[in-house]
This record gives C-alpha cells, structure tokens and sequence, in this order.
C-alpha cells in the first residue's frame, strides 16, 4: 500500500495531489468532450488541464 505524502501550511496538512501515471490516449469521445469543453466552458477545462498538468 502507498503512503499518502503531506504538505505543512501552517496548522493545515494537505494531501499532495499528483498525477503518478500519464493519462491514455483520449478516443473519438474523449476528444469530442474536450472540444465541447473547450468551446462552451473554458473555465472547466483549464481547471481540468492545470489538474492532470501537476
């Protein structure tokens, strides 16, 4: 089992919340998704590319 590492800020520990395996190859579906994304929701999706990013 892996042990959760932490980081101090203050009296807080938060968990580090890194991506440990690249994401697969999106299919036609995904792509369509991120595209959708993309155009009608930008703030949604750099949320989500800053995420898989770290």
């Amino acid at each position: 089992m892996k042990g959760i590492k932490y980081n101090r800020v203050g009296d807080y520990e938060f968990p580090e919340l890194k991506q440990e395996s690249p994401l697969p190859n999106l299919s036609r579906f995904g792509r369509e998704y991120l595209r959708i994304l993309k155009e009608k929701h930008p703030g949604h999706y750099l949320l989500n590319a800053k995420l898989n990013d770290k």
